[in-house]
């Protein structure tokens, strides 16, 4: 489910997502000089993904993006 327009190229990216210090499942990419967050969900229960674009929440959805990496290394 579509929340809102998230570009093309994004879905399409190769993109390692950084996880966030404060939560193990939220994630952070800059890309063009915007901040994206990628919050995995209490799945089945919830959608799988939130993904927001400078804290505005613009989709959610179950599959994630072959490309899309979730790196929990420090």
């Amino acid at each position: 489910m579509w929340v809102g327009r998230v570009p093309r190229e994004l879905i399409l990216a190769e993109i390692d997502w950084r996880v966030d210090l404060g939560s193990p499942f939220v994630f952070h990419v800059e890309r063009e000089g915007v901040g994206w967050s990628l919050r995995v969900n209490d799945f089945p229960d919830e959608v799988m993904f939130s993904l927001f674009r400078a804290g505005v929440l613009v989709a959610e959805f179950d599959d994630r993006p072959v490309g899309w990496h979730l790196h929990r290394e420090f």
